[in-house]
């Protein structure tokens, strides 16, 4: 979950003056909205469009892989932003004339980028998928590749559902084009893109799609990550992707194998916990209710554990929680939940998702 910044970019102009001596985090966030301005004004992003711009949150301490997606309301009016994969959102006033400014006249303006369209790749993600299982066949008992055949089916499906989200310009057009088409020329994400587009998402997939979107046991979640470690492996040792590539996939796929399964489990028991719970909600004064929102793990000992805001930027706890669910919860880990707190001290009173990618 994200946050929303409503900001007039006159404000920051003074930021990147080197005589203001502005401290690191105010010219950080500065140059991170002016990259926003410039993307939206370098495309006269009259209707909404998915920028290069990375996400600059770290949910669970790891970079989220999403894209801001950018609109001018109007003439000079406000842009509008959001990250296509953790909702961060906001609203950029005052932008027209400073350094960031691209529209055309502007005195900052560069030359005009020119977009490469894409290819449809060959092979595609849906024929690498099928032949990956084909030479794992041998080696797998049956239930173990049906297992296999299942997590291939959910990725296959997170592509072409989410990773949209995730293309720049040519790609999303070459998307569209293809997706409204009709008969054979008619193609879905995974026959459209190759094996890039499929390290590239494994971190979505794992961190958000597996723990939010699909309802499953544990097994099948530590599948998912020994599959996608699996996958990332196969498709570096055909050449199809790069050896840094391939490294962090699987390496996500590692960690997913193993927290996955505990963050399910862990959900399970605070789930348990905050129904034996006697708090009432309702009865609850405003200021001792914090509402559902994701809060980071920042400390764990046993039987309680930390809580940080990213709202407010405060820090709840110790709040108490089964001994062994706070064996099984990580450092870093983000948690859906609400708060109250009750004679002093804050409680869990409602939880949901823990997500510890």
């Amino acid at each position: 979950m994200g946050d929303t910044w409503i900001t007039d970019m006159t404000d920051f102009a003074a930021a990147l003056d080197p005589a203001a001596e502005a401290p690191r985090p105010a010219l950080n966030i500065a140059k991170y909205f002016g990259r926003i301005v410039e993307a939206a004004t370098a495309q006269q992003a009259r209707e909404p469009l998915i920028s290069q711009v990375r996400c600059r949150r770290r949910p669970g301490r790891r970079p989220c892989p999403g894209r801001i997606r950018v609109v001018i309301e109007s003439g000079a009016g406000p842009i509008h932003w959001s990250c296509t994969h953790c909702d961060d959102n906001g609203v950029l006033s005052g932008w027209s004339g400073t350094r960031w400014d691209r529209t055309s006249g502007s005195p900052e303006t560069p030359p005009a980028d020119i977009v490469r369209f894409p290819q449809i790749a060959q092979p595609n993600i849906e024929q690498l998928l099928e032949q990956f299982l084909e030479d794992q066949a041998s080696s797998l008992k049956p239930r173990t590749l049906a297992r296999y055949r299942d997590v291939v089916q959910l990725l296959q499906h997170y592509l072409d559902g989410h990773a949209y989200q995730s293309l720049d310009k040519g790609e999303s057009s070459l998307l569209d084009r293809h997706f409204e088409a009709t008969g054979s020329n008619q193609r879905s994400f995974c026959r459209l893109f190759g094996a890039d587009k499929i390290t590239e998402n494994l971190g979505g997939f794992l961190g958000y799609f597996m723990i939010r979107k699909v309802v499953a046991g544990e097994q099948l979640k530590r599948a998912a990550g020994t599959v996608s470690k699996k996958l990332a492996h196969w498709l570096e040792q055909r050449g199809l992707v790069d050896a840094a590539s391939a490294r962090e996939a699987a390496k996500r796929g590692g960690e997913a194998a193993r927290d996955l399964p505990r963050a399910e489990r862990a959900a399970m028991l605070l789930a348990d916990h905050v129904a034996a719970s006697d708090v009432e909600i309702a009865a609850l004064e405003d200021d001792d209710y914090v509402d559902f929102e994701q809060f980071t793990v920042t400390k764990v000992e046993p039987g309680h554990v930390w809580l940080s805001s990213g709202w407010d930027d405060q820090d709840y706890g110790p709040l108490l929680i089964p001994e062994e669910a706070s064996r099984l919860i990580g450092d870093g880990w983000e948690i859906s939940c609400a708060l109250g707190r009750v004679r002093g001290r804050w409680r869990l009173v409602q939880v949901g998702n823990l997500y510890p990618m």
